[in-house]
């Protein structure tokens, strides 16, 4: 008899495949609106990490704990899976401290994909606006940006809301770039400033200068978030409309050598997905 055909080889597949699936149909259920699972290596990395340490957790459950082994092994398999599915508050659960121990670890790699997810929709989203460099870009390409949002997630009230929100947020933190470009204009005499890198000297002098640095870069980063939302909850196939909306408004020759890196996904493939 082969190894494979051993009897408790049997015994302990049969959990450790529905456990499998079951904890990537929770991963996927839990960070729905969260990120992209597949985003980066580290991502996928880290989600096949969760995976295996919930399936060892609930092998060696079904085999340590008396109460446990006497269930069926699919079952220990589907309640270990589960496992890493949001959880309410359970009063009176007894058995939440061992689940604490047990699952320690999972915890610990859960809090690092969540983490790993919103570091690879921020960095795309850097890469993506390396090019802008001036508050008149930001503010209508923000501006196609939630219309695109809007059209695509028109019965979802709620990223509707956000969406708002975040448009919101931009069109002030912008407003308060183009407020100090006003009153440089005016103490230097006339003239249209609206670029980030002018030539011309600051009125007020560096600390001037300084302060509307700062101001572009709150106005950058406010854009950045609400273009993290298209990342979130879009899909891949929206990449070339995204792509069309900064091109109507940044030259092609803006982002130089900061061109987004091709994206990699699950064994190196490359992804069809750029910007």
């Amino acid at each position: 008899m082969r190894w494979y055909q051993e009897p408790w080889i049997a015994q302990l597949a049969l959990p450790a495949a529905s456990c499998a699936v079951v904890t990537w149909i929770s991963l996927v259920r839990r960070f729905t609106g969260k990120g992209r699972l597949f985003g980066s290596r580290q991502a996928v990395g880290l989600a096949l990490s969760v995976t295996g340490m919930t399936c060892v957790i609930a092998l060696g459950t079904g085999l340590l704990l008396p109460h446990v082994a006497r269930l069926p092994p699919v079952a220990v398999g589907l309640v270990a899976g589960a496992g890493v599915a949001p959880r309410g508050r359970r009063d009176g659960d007894v058995t939440q401290p061992v689940v604490k121990v047990l699952t320690l670890g999972v915890a610990s790699l859960l809090e690092r994909l969540e983490y790993r997810l919103i570091t690879d929709y921020m960095t795309w989203a850097d890469s993506f606006m390396s090019g802008f460099k001036e508050p008149r870009q930001l503010r209508v390409f923000a501006h196609d940006l939630k219309l695109h949002l809007l059209s695509r997630h028109e019965g979802n009230k709620a990223l509707t809301k956000v969406v708002n929100e975040r448009h919101t947020e931009v069109d002030g933190a912008v407003g308060a770039v183009f407020a100090l470009l006003d009153a440089r204009v005016r103490r230097a005499g006339g003239g249209v400033l609206t670029a980030l890198d002018v030539d011309q000297e600051w009125p007020g002098g560096q600390h001037e200068e300084i302060e509307y640095l700062r101001a572009f870069g709150v106005a950058l980063e406010r854009c950045k978030q609400l273009l993290a939302l298209a990342h979130v909850h879009g899909r891949r196939s929206d990449m070339a409309t995204l792509e069309a909306l900064r091109d109507r408004v940044v030259p092609s020759d803006g982002f130089g050598s900061s061109s987004v890196p091709v994206q990699r996904g699950l064994f190196g493939l490359v992804r069809g997905e750029r910007g």
